[in-house]
């Protein structure tokens, strides 16, 4: 039997071993309840930060757009003149600055 098989057989052994001997599970149950509680916690507060970001993006993005709409000279135009295009983007910038909740690398381009 080489090496290996031999350490293989030990570590499975053991953890029969381990697997009848009901002493002490409450240490191991804890510890696994913790990691668990710890990770499933994490995921939540990035969930929630998911989506409070894309609420705000959306909202800054509505933003530009009524006031790009607002600030046309022509209402009847379907194109964007050079200060509804400013104003538009200086009501997203207002609205969501950069590194708000350590975002980065946003444009919003009126069109």
């Amino acid at each position: 039997m080489t090496a290996r098989a031999t350490a293989l057989l030990n570590i499975v052994r053991y953890l029969a071993r381990l697997a009848r001997d009901n002493r002490g599970n409450v240490l191991g149950m804890s510890a696994l309840f913790i990691f668990v509680t710890v990770v499933l916690a994490g995921s939540t507060v990035d969930t929630a930060r998911l989506y409070l970001v894309k609420s705000r993006l959306q909202q800054a993005c509505d933003s530009g757009v009524l006031a790009g709409r607002r600030f046309m000279v022509d209402s009847a135009s379907t194109t964007l003149d050079a200060n509804a295009s400013t104003q538009a983007t200086n009501f997203f910038n207002s609205n969501f600055t950069n590194g708000w909740l350590a975002t980065t690398s946003r444009t919003f381009t009126p069109s």
